[in-house]
């Protein structure tokens, strides 16, 4: 099983690079690791000029799929996640990113895990369909993830104090229309999102959801399109934004990501104010006019 073990190797490479450094202590585990495996020269060259360079987080996401591919067995997860935190405890020094990437590595190789939420969603959308195809225009996958994306939005207006139903749906709704459905697709899975709004859809489970069906640039366009919503309805922001940080936290995003994103939508909000900015957000009169249309896994 030479591709397994290739594959294996580059993801632990990736994660060597988790604090932005791959020490000594590390480069010889690979080393000692590539050897053991009986990879060819060639291959074990291929490993260290991975090493050269340092790998983003997208990246090593990729690496991780490709991985989880090739293992299949809850045995063999063990030993794959044994291997990984041993070499970023190498060093002696195991850092905040490196337990991150670490927690990362294990949700990506156990997304054939179905939660009890991600369960649900499917069982809806299925119900949403119907025989005839309900939601004909996008795949399955995507409106995973605008649903999922809809509970989100869900949970920023409530902590922004959105008391009126009216105001409610129609922020949810704005952040639908962000994910480019038409205004019937949005009505159904509006619908699907209110029925799968139960106590237990806590942050941590939605986030987890999102993470394990859509990349890092797709949570980026989530969290864009989620300031977005925010905006469209009277909210206290400064409740809204400790729930969007939460929210880009649970999410992988690094905090000057959302520091970036924060400053786009103040660009982009009517009176340069964005959630966030300490007042409270007008509310938008044209539905329409949230975010931009974007790429398949921006409703995530």
């Amino acid at each position: 099983m030479v591709e397994r073990e290739i594959a294996l190797l580059r993801t632990l490479t990736a994660l060597a690079w988790a604090d932005g450094i791959v020490t000594p202590e590390e480069s010889a585990m690979l080393d000692r690791a590539a050897i053991a495996f009986g990879l060819p020269a060639h291959e074990r060259e291929a490993l260290i000029h991975l090493r050269r360079e340092p790998i983003p987080l997208d990246r090593f996401e990729d690496l991780a799929r490709d991985l989880r591919a090739l293992v299949s067995s809850e045995e063999e997860r063990r030993q794959v996640l044994a291997q990984a935190r041993a070499l970023v405890a190498a060093d002696l020094i195991v850092a905040p990113e490196e337990s991150r990437w670490l927690d990362l590595l294990e949700r990506i190789l156990r997304a054939g895990e179905t939660p009890s939420l991600f369960a649900r969603v499917r069982a809806v959308l299925a119900g949403v369909r119907g025989e005839g195809g309900a939601i004909p225009v996008a795949p399955r996958e995507d409106l995973e993830r605008r649903i999922l994306g809809g509970l989100l939005a869900r949970r920023v207006l409530r902590a922004g104090g959105v008391a009126d139903p009216a105001a409610f749906e129609a922020g949810v709704g704005r952040f639908l229309a962000a994910t480019g459905l038409t205004p019937g697709e949005r009505d159904e899975v509006l619908v699907t999102v209110q029925q799968n709004e139960t106590r237990d859809d806590d942050r941590q489970r939605l986030c987890a959801s999102v993470n394990r069906i859509t990349d890092h640039e797709g949570r980026l366009e989530l969290l864009a399109a989620l300031f977005a919503a925010g905006r469209q309805v009277k909210v206290d922001v400064r409740a809204a934004e400790t729930e969007l940080r939460l929210i880009a936290n649970y999410l992988w995003i690094e905090p000057q990501e959302y520091v970036h994103l924060r400053s786009q939508e103040a660009a982009r909000a009517p009176d340069g104010v964005p959630i966030g900015s300490g007042s409270v957000v007008a509310e938008a009169t044209d539905p329409g006019s949230v975010g931009r249309a974007p790429a398949p896994e921006v409703g995530a």
